[in-house]
C-alpha cells in the first residue's frame, strides 16, 4: 500500500489542496476551506501518531500553556459579549489554528516547497490577469475571484519573505504585491526585509527592502503610463477591460496612510473603556459600536465611518478591546514569547516573518487568527518557534 501510494505523496495533495482551495476564499470572515482542512489533517496526524503528539507538546509545553492562556481569555469575554456566536466562532478557529497546525511538523510535509511552486504559477497568473485592469477606463486595483486585494497583497507579501534570498523572486513577488496597491503590505514588506537585512548583517538584502517602496511610490504613474501607450490597443485588452466588473479605486495619490483608522481606534478605546476587564466579547467591534452609537456615546462622524468595519483593523486595541485587561496581557506573553524565542535561537529569518505579519495586523484586520491568512502565517512562523525534529516512537 505505501510503495503505491506513500504517506508523503498523499500528503503532497492535501498540501496543493489547502493551498487551492484557501487561496480562493482568502479574505472571508467565515470558516473557508483552508481552515477545514488544516483541521482535518491535523485532527488525522493526531489519530495516526498519539505518541508522537504527546512527546511534541511536552518538547514545546511553553507554546501549548501560553495558547491555553489566551483561548480562556477568549472565553472568558464570552459572558460579557453581544453575540456569544462570535466568541465561540472565534475560540474555535483560534484553537485549530494553535493547537493543530504545530502537529502538521510532526509528519515529513514540505509544505514550504510547495507553497513556493503554487504561488510561482499564482503569480504568473496575476500578471497575466493585471493586463486587462491597466487598460480599463478607470484606476482599479488587481482583485481576483472576488479576493480583497489586500489579501492577495497580504500573502504575497509573505511568499516574498520567504524567497528574499532569491533576489529575482523576491523582486517578482514584490511586484504583484504592487498590482494590488495595497500600501499595508508593501510597507510592511520593507520594514520586515529590512530588518532581516540588519539582523543577517547582509547588505544585499538591506538593498534589496527598497524595493518595495520603489514599487508603492511608482506604480500609480506606471499604471496612467500603461493606461496611455499603444499595448492596451495592441493586446486589445481595452476592450476586454470594459466588459470587466470592477471597483475604481483613487490611485493617483500615493499616500502613506489613511487617517481614517484613527477613527476607528478613537472608537476601539471608548468601546474598551465600557468593559476594561473580560472586554465586549471576541469579535464584538462591530455589535458594541452599533450599541454605543444607538446610545449617543459616540461621534457621528466617527459612528458614520466605523460602522461598515467588523474590526478596529490594529491587532493590540482589538485584544484590548475583546479580551480586556486579563486577555490583553495573555495576547502580550504570548507573542514576547514568539519574539523571545526567534531572537534567541536566531532564526532570524522567521523573525521578519512575525514583524511582516505584526505589521499588516497593526494596520489591517488580523493576519494571525480569523481573517486573511491566517493558517499559512502561522504555519510558517510556528516552523522558526516549535522544536519539530523528527520524534522516534521507542518499540515495545
Amino acid at each position: 500500500m505505501d510503495k503505491v501510494f506513500s504517506f508523503k505523496t498523499f500528503g503532497a495533495i492535501l498540501e496543493i489542496l489547502i493551498i487551492i482551495f484557501g487561496y480562493l476564499l482568502l479574505g472571508y470572515t467565515k470558516l473557508n476551506p483552508l481552515d477545514i482542512s488544516v483541521v482535518l489533517i491535523g485532527a488525522f496526524i493526531v489519530f495516526l501518531n498519539k505518541d508522537k503528539c504527546f512527546r511534541f507538546v511536552s518538547e514545546n509545553r511553553v507554546y501549548f500553556i501560553l495558547s491555553t492562556f489566551f483561548l480562556l481569555s477568549v472565553l472568558l469575554s464570552l459572558p460579557f459579549s453581544y453575540s456569544k456566536f462570535e466568541v465561540l466562532k472565534n475560540f474555535i478557529q483560534y484553537a485549530a489554528y494553535l493547537y493543530l497546525i504545530p502537529f502538521l511538523f510532526i509528519v515529513d510535509f514540505d509544505f514550504k516547497r510547495y507553497l513556493r511552486i503554487s504561488f510561482l504559477l499564482l503569480g504568473i497568473l496575476l500578471v497575466l490577469y493585471s493586463i486587462p485592469f491597466f487598460c480599463s477606463p478607470k484606476p482599479v486595483r488587481l482583485q481576483i475571484l472576488n479576493v480583497h486585494p489586500n489579501s492577495t497583497g497580504f500573502i504575497f507579501s509573505l511568499i516574498a519573505i520567504l524567497n528574499i534570498f532569491q533576489p529575482t523572486l523576491f523582486v517578482f513577488y514584490a511586484f504583484v504585491v504592487s498590482l494590488t496597491f495595497s500600501r499595508a503590505s508593501l510597507l510592511s514588506l520593507f520594514i520586515s526585509s529590512t530588518m532581516l537585512g540588519i539582523l543577517k548583517r547582509d547588505w544585499k538584502v538591506g538593498i534589496l527592502s527598497i524595493v518595495p517602496l520603489i514599487f508603492m511610490i511608482s506604480m500609480p504613474t506606471l499604471a496612467k503610463f500603461y493606461k496611455k501607450s499603444p499595448i492596451c490597443s495592441y493586446t486589445e485588452t481595452s476592450k476586454i477591460s470594459k466588459n470587466l466588473k470592477v471597483k475604481p479605486t483613487d490611485i493617483n495619490i500615493v499616500r502613506i496612510y489613511d487617517m481614517d483608522r484613527f477613527k476607528l481606534w478613537e472608537a476601539s478605546w471608548k468601546i474598551f473603556l465600557k468593559k476594561p476587564l473580560f472586554g465586549v466579547g471576541s469579535g464584538n467591534f462591530n455589535y458594541a459600536l452599533r450599541d454605543m452609537c444607538y446610545k449617543g456615546e459616540l461621534g457621528e462622524d466617527v459612528c458614520q465611518f466605523s460602522l461598515k468595519f467588523e474590526d478596529s483593523h490594529n491587532i493590540f486595541l482589538a485584544s484590548l478591546m475583546e479580551t480586556g485587561v486579563i486577555g490583553f496581557i495573555s495576547f502580550l506573553t504570548f507573542f514576547i514569547y514568539l519574539f523571545l524565542t526567534l531572537l534567541r535561537n536566531r532564526k532570524y529569518h522567521h523573525f521578519s516573518i512575525l514583524i511582516l505579519l505584526i505589521g499588516l495586523s497593526f494596520l489591517h484586520p488580523t493576519v494571525f487568527f480569523i481573517r486573511f491568512i491566517g493558517v499559512l502565517s502561522w504555519f510558517v512562523l510556528l516552523e522558526g518557534v516549535l522544536n519539530h525534529r523528527k520524534f522516534r516512537v521507542p518499540k515495545r
